[in-house]
């Protein structure tokens, strides 16, 4: 329970820095729902740090919230007898980046492959979905699409930032009682 409502909370101020980051559309109803899911944490941290740009107190909010995260699952596992002892401080930080990039590439996978299977369909393209499917993806694609033309209508494209994707999501290693 503690790591399906912690995962839910840390993939919402994720997208809400992934959003922001990359100047998805603000008024899309999805990102709507996103922004005003996470504004009661965020808007007071906001006000904390009124000198800071909204993405980074977001970004401080999600590696803070990562570590609380990461240091419970730790606790939990000690008290059962799986884990022998506490990570330092350091450790720590270093797994709540680790885990942060982790979610990020799984984030981008879903999506460029939502994105693909939308493009299939005219009219799931253009809904709200697919809009922020493109408007957060295409920052990946753009490159390729740059030095890869398309083949016979074809864009390949998307393959490839997700065989990119995944090569860097299984460099990045995590304890088990994180995945």
């Amino acid at each position: 329970l503690v790591h399906t409502l912690a995962d839910l909370f840390l993939t919402l101020l994720l997208l809400r820095f992934l959003f922001q980051y990359l100047r998805v559309d603000f008024y899309n109803p999805i990102s709507q729902i996103i922004y005003k899911t996470t504004a009661p944490v965020t808007t007071r941290a906001q006000r904390l740090f009124y000198f800071l740009p909204i993405e980074v107190v977001c970004l401080a909010l999600l590696l803070v919230f990562q570590l609380l995260y990461i240091w419970l699952m730790q606790q939990l596992y000690i008290s059962a007898g799986l884990m022998l002892e506490n990570e330092s401080l350091i450790n720590l930080i270093f797994l709540a980046v680790k885990r942060t990039l982790n979610e990020a590439l799984w984030i981008f996978t879903l999506s460029i492959f939502f994105q693909a299977l939308f493009s299939w369909f005219g009219n799931a393209y253009n809904s709200p979905m697919g809009r922020l499917f493109n408007e957060m993806n295409e920052p990946l694609l753009r490159p390729i699409r740059k030095y890869l033309p398309n083949a016979a209508g074809l864009d390949f494209s998307s393959l490839i930032v997700l065989i990119l994707l995944n090569t860097i999501r299984a460099g990045v290693t995590l304890p088990t009682y994180l995945m």
